[in-house]
């Protein structure tokens, strides 16, 4: 039931295949669409650690729920660091527009 689905085990997790980058007013929709999507995530995913919290402070868990929360907090590292870099990008371009 936990095996990774097929795709993802033979070409792993958050695997982006090489596109072109988009024109402006694409790259603009895909800005709006990921930026609101991220707010959903992040709102969920606050939600879901506060709950893991309170469950693991209950004494709740075991070795495959650790294993999971690894999987979990990597990827979510993962995540960060690509926001982090876009958030420095904007901020360059901001920076650059004043």
């Amino acid at each position: 039931m936990n095996a990774p689905h097929p795709i993802r085990a033979l070409h792993g997790h958050l695997a982006v295949a090489a596109e072109p980058l988009p024109g402006a007013s694409e790259a603009i929709g895909r800005l709006e669409a990921s930026l609101a999507i991220l707010d959903a995530i992040t709102e969920s995913a606050l939600q879901a650690a506060h709950h893991l919290d309170r469950a693991t402070l209950a004494g709740a868990g075991q070795r495959w729920n650790y294993l999971r929360l690894e999987d979990a907090a990597a990827k979510l590292t993962a995540a960060a660091q690509i926001t982090e870099t876009a958030r420095d990008r904007l901020s360059e371009k901001l920076a650059g527009a004043r």
